[in-house]
């Protein structure tokens, strides 16, 4: 809507929605309600059977081929009960379902995701995850192996969501990390008709929404999780990428000799002033050789080959090298007008590179990955919206004004080393109290939940930490090593068959790589099938400033992972003007829906 918006819109919900109103039941959640049954054969029979699709034999029709959510871990038990709906805000104690935002709706909120979105009601922000594919309820999606039911969740994975919620929130509250939500209950929504499905068309193909033979399906339960939170603006699209996008304002004033000079002499690439990708340096040779050397040592911290990182900038040699400033508001281009003659840049040199070589893909899921960019192009950076965002950009730019005016010490370095090393804290918390946040195989393929969009930017004001920026969330498909079940079965293809003998290896086998995929996706590596694209287009010139502050962010985050001290310390001095710089970045992916 039209007029400025504030610091809450910023860091909640920007894009908005609508919801009605339907049919169903409210359930509450509490620690107690929520049991692990115990790792039996019976158990993991019951599990593997999620493995394949319904059938109409078993179901009845419209079932045929249909896939549910299949994690490698036995089932939690799940003691039902309304006892708590009562003290949630009245609006929310009944199913609220995604409608078109100009149809008939009984409340607004804000997307966050296609199948979330966020209310605020009496001053608290909420999430409800599983609230519909966007706005056209819960479409079968159809492939060529399976069909899925879209934009819900279902009872196993929003009881997984909300109690694996609440028990890493326990782990991480010692660490001064807080959980980005807090569990308060679930829908379970009755089923009503539709004809809504989705299917790849067109060339280069694509999801198009289309209509076809109405399906009720109410045997499969439609579920939306509940929960309280701190924050939602997502590490990596919105707040690395937005880092990013200010670096031509922010580091005008940088000499790029400086910046390659950080580098060691060893990196590839140094010499033609191209240093070779972080995520290049994160996904080959460090990645294999640290697996092979973890042989019967993970998942103890500190061991194994990552020589190869050794080639990573030097973080006190990039903070020496960067000259910072307060970046203007961008009305007219996402370039900064010329340092030398005032004038805005030329079509050419606003041509924007998210690598070094150009690409031209046509394939439709990687036209993300289109180098160059020009102004025009579907995936060049838009512009802010200055109606809505020049004031607190101003609020911003004093914070930051002050902080340089009395020669305050560089922002991005310290920003980059704390995000990184607090994602590493996380991880490590999970591996040593035997969680996974979700990577193993199934059916619908390979999958790793620990990743930088995983992350939420903690709101300004939030509460119970120390001095953090980060919370991690999208937990429904976590689990824990004693329920784990693969150790038991391998995957044949799309098949999952009992193994010969049970491999106490598997557990270790897919948590060095939740490990490694995480770090890989701090990186820019843009191989990865998580969601994260990493797509910051910049002036060629700049890219190795990114590179060296994407190495950094792994640095950091191998360091905590292997229980180092932190290079770059917690100051508490740093936070308001961090908060400015964040904000900043924040507005420039305001348009960005994760």
């Amino acid at each position: 809507e039209a007029g400025s918006l504030d610091e809450d819109n910023l860091m909640f919900g920007v894009l908005p929605c609508a919801f009605r109103t339907v049919a169903g039941d409210a359930y509450s959640y509490t620690q107690d309600c929520c049991k692990e049954v115990e790792n039996s054969g019976k158990e993991r029979e019951i599990a593997v059977k999620k493995y394949v699709p319904l059938t109409e034999k078993e179901y009845g029709e419209g079932y045929e081929g249909l896939q549910l959510p299949a994690m490698p871990t036995t089932r939690l038990e799940v003691q039902k009960t309304k006892e708590h709906v009562v003290s949630w805000p009245k609006i929310l104690q009944r199913p609220l379902l995604k409608v078109p935002i100009g149809s008939k709706h009984d409340l607004k909120g804000f997307a966050c995701g296609v199948r979330s979105a966020i209310v605020q009601v009496e001053g608290q922000w909420y999430r409800l995850k599983g609230c519909g594919n966007n706005d056209i309820g819960f479409p079968i999606r159809c492939n060529q192996f399976n069909r899925e039911i879209r934009g819900c969740m279902f009872p196993q994975t929003a009881a997984r969501e909300l109690h694996m919620s609440q028990i890493i929130s326990n782990i991480l509250k010692p660490l001064g990390i807080l959980g980005a939500n807090i569990p308060l209950g679930w829908y379970e929504y009755a089923s009503f008709p539709q004809n809504t499905y989705l299917e790849k068309k067109g060339n280069p193909p694509k999801w198009t929404q289309t209509e076809g033979k109405e399906f009720t399906l109410p045997k499969v339960v439609r579920c939306c999780g509940i929960f309280k939170i701190n924050g939602d603006r997502r590490l990596d699209c919105h707040v690395l990428n937005g880092l990013e996008l200010l670096l031509p304002r922010v580091c005008q004033a940088t000499d790029m000799k400086k910046v390659l000079e950080a580098f060691p002499a060893e990196r590839v690439g140094l010499k033609d002033s191209a240093p070779q990708p972080t995520g290049e340096v994160a996904s080959y040779s460090f990645e294999i050789f640290w697996h092979m050397s973890m042989e019967g040592k993970f998942p103890n911290p500190g061991l194994g080959d990552s020589s190869s990182l050794d080639v990573l900038v030097d973080a006190e040699k990039l903070t020496k090298s960067l000259t910072e400033s307060c970046p203007e508001f961008p009305m007219t281009s996402i370039l900064p007008r010329d340092s030398t003659e005032g004038k805005e840049p030329n079509k050419d040199k606003q041509k924007l590179w998210i690598s070094y070589e150009e690409n031209r893909p046509k394939n439709v899921e990687l036209l993300h990955t289109k180098n160059p960019v020009e102004p025009g192009d579907p995936h060049y950076p838009k512009l802010p919206d200055p109606k809505k965002w020049k004031a607190l950009w101003s609020k911003c730019g004093s914070i930051l004004r002050a902080h340089y005016d009395k020669g305050g010490q560089c922002l991005l370095p310290y920003l980059y080393y704390r995000l990184g090393y607090e994602c590493g804290v996380v991880q490590r918390a999970l591996t040593d109290n035997g969680i996974s946040w979700g990577t193993y195989e199934d059916p619908l393929g390979y999958h790793c939940n620990a990743h930088a969009n995983n992350l939420v930017l903690l709101a300004e004001n939030a509460k119970g930490h120390n001095d953090t920026f980060l919370a991690p969330l999208d937990l429904d498909m976590s689990f824990t090593e004693d329920n784990f079940i693969l150790s038991y079965y391998k995957m044949d293809g799309k098949t999952i068959k009992k193994a010969e003998k049970k491999d106490d290896t598997k557990w270790s086998l897919y948590l060095k790589q939740e490990a490694t995929g995480f770090l890989k996706t701090l990186s820019g590596d843009m191989g990865s099938s998580t969601g994260v694209t990493n797509i910051s287009p910049l002036p060629k010139e700049m890219l190795p400033l990114k590179i060296a502050l994407r190495d950094l962010i792994v640095r950091a985050y191998w360091d905590a992972y292997n229980k180092k001290k932190p290079g770059i310390p917690v100051d508490p001095k740093l936070r308001a003007p961090a908060y400015a710089l964040l904000k900043m970045a924040l507005i420039m992916t305001s348009s960005t829906l994760a």
